[in-house]
């Protein structure tokens, strides 16, 4: 969620998103749930995976996010 330069990937998203609206967003840190805090807008959103995850669960989280499914059962 922190990148070089002090950027969250949140505040990346946002800058692209206001540049692409339609573009399609996958969350992922290996923050856990209570790191995080209980304000943070990525603990319901249905495009965020938390660290440790499998490649297929990846892949399936990318497919969801494409096709638009929102709150998959991964």
């Amino acid at each position: 969620m922190v990148m070089p330069g002090g950027i969250s990937g949140q505040e990346l998203a946002r800058r692209l998103l206001s540049e692409n609206p339609g573009l399609k967003v996958v969350y992922n840190s290996g923050y856990t749930d209570e790191m995080l805090g209980e304000n943070s807008p990525l603990r319901d959103n249905p495009n965020f995976m938390e660290k440790p995850f499998g490649p297929h669960k990846l892949l399936k989280q990318v497919r969801n996010c494409l096709d638009g499914v929102a709150g998959s059962d991964l």
